[in-house]
């Protein structure tokens, strides 16, 4: 007996296989739409976003940190302006600058340089100014001259954190708060009470504007370094430009 014949030719597998994969065909060229679909879906979006604000774009970036040599100098300057403005009534304007060098030493790189900058400013003031402490207490004056130099290196240790997270508009605005509280407290709350060397100590009652005692001492110190602290806010972007042009002239 014959076997019986193959039905199918033997390429027809192959044939049919090819006729089934032909299907996918379309969806391969419809490849590219897809693709062209998804990028204008995406330069939509795009388009879609707010733009910037030029006011954002414009806005000036915070002030680089001091470095140590203008640190060492802003020191120096607000201990011989203190002494100078403490010691002769008709230079006693110094003041300002004192307060004026305490504000713009927020900029120092780190909060733990900012207050032993104060710090070391604060021994550089109330060392001489109270060298008495050492006849009463000998050696001991020392702390007392730390503890005293601690309140001034806590202001501008608060100063550095203020315009570090804040900025330099709120460091202007708090600078007076802070220093009323602090002098406040160390002279009034605090156990030891040193009420010696205020800010507003720099101006004889005598010499006060009018109206200016109902403020007391501590109001006229708080009012000398928001003067200050508002001189150097609005001019120490513009200094180096304002030095320029002086030298030019």
């Amino acid at each position: 007996m014959n076997p019986p014949a193959p039905t199918g030719a033997p390429g027809d597998g192959r044939r049919e296989s090819a006729g089934n994969a032909a299907p996918r065909a379309p969806s391969q060229a419809s490849s590219p739409n897809a693709a062209e679909r998804s990028s204008e879906t995406a330069s939509g979006s795009a388009s879609d976003s707010p733009p910037r604000s030029n006011a954002a774009a414009s806005r000036p970036g915070p002030l680089r940190p001091l470095g140590p040599g203008r640190v060492m100098c802003l020191a120096a300057l607000a201990v011989a302006a203190f002494h100078v403005g403490f010691l002769y009534a008709p230079l006693s304007w110094l003041g300002l600058v004192w307060l004026g060098c305490l504000f713009a030493l927020r900029r120092t790189s780190c909060g733990r340089g900012a207050f032993y900058t104060g710090l070391a400013i604060g021994l550089g003031i109330y060392g001489p100014q109270l060298h008495f402490f050492w006849t009463i207490f000998g050696p001991a004056a020392m702390a007392l001259w730390l503890v005293l130099a601690f309140w001034l290196g806590l202001f501008v240790l608060l100063l550095h954190g203020v315009d570090r997270y804040w900025g330099a508009g709120w460091a202007v605005a708090l600078a007076p708060a802070l220093r009323l509280g602090i002098e406040f407290f160390r002279s009034e709350l605090y156990y030891l009470r040193f009420s010696w060397l205020t800010a507003g100590s720099f101006i004889p009652p005598a010499a006060w504007p009018w109206g200016f005692s109902r403020l007391g001492v501590y109001g006229l110190g708080a009012m000398l370094m928001l003067a200050a602290a508002g001189v150097i806010g609005l001019t120490e972007r513009r200094l180096p430009a304002l030095l320029l042009i002086a030298a030019g002239t």
